[in-house]
């Protein structure tokens, strides 16, 4: 649960909202909506995984794979984008 302080100068108004992308209750997301996210097909997603160099996924079970939104934006905030210098 969040909490925000409010000041003498702020009224409910000018207080920042969270970001619904980095809800940590926000439900898991399979390898077709992690697919739909980034615009890659599920397969993309399963060799990302395969060579551990995608967004961390979650395995609930030897057959069950899931990844948390979270982790997808961390990920993809981390990957290096043209014209940027990677340190």
């Amino acid at each position: 649960m969040m909490r925000l302080i409010l000041t003498a100068q702020m009224s409910p108004a000018d207080t920042v909202q969270p970001n619904p992308l980095l809800d940590q209750t926000a439900p898991n997301l399979d390898e077709n909506a992690v697919a739909r996210y980034f615009g890659v097909k599920a397969e993309t997603v399963r060799g990302w995984r395969k060579r551990g160099c995608g967004p961390r996924p979650i395995k609930l079970n030897d057959r069950l794979i899931r990844y948390r939104l979270v982790d997808l934006v961390a990920w993809a905030e981390s990957r290096p984008t043209p014209g940027r210098v990677m340190a």
